[in-house]
């Protein structure tokens, strides 16, 4: 496989995390993800899919903290778009 091609290398990560393999999962993602400065990048893109599909597999494989771990920071994703907008919202109305 195509290991630049974005979408498979998706396809392929999310149905390794529906059978419940995280660690390998991680390795085909970061693949189109990774960044040389840090190993943490797809936290750092806020990639949803990937966090709610891991979320899923700890939770079936009863690794509960972990998935609750990963559960807060798509919490805290949407805490961040929140507040980004309303930063927005406060700039457009003192303007």
């Amino acid at each position: 496989m195509d290991s630049g091609d974005r979408y498979l290398n998706a396809k392929n990560a999310k149905t390794l995390m529906r059978e419940d393999k995280v660690e390998e999962a991680t390795t085909v993602t970061l693949l189109f993800t990774r960044d040389p400065i840090s190993n943490d990048f797809i936290g750092y893109i806020q990639c949803m899919w990937y966090e709610i599909e891991a979320s899923n597999a700890y939770l079936r494989s009863r690794k509960f903290l972990k998935s609750f771990n990963i559960c807060t920071h798509l919490v805290n994703h949407f805490y961040q778009f929140i507040e980004d907008q309303v930063i927005i919202i406060l700039k457009l109305n003192l303007a």
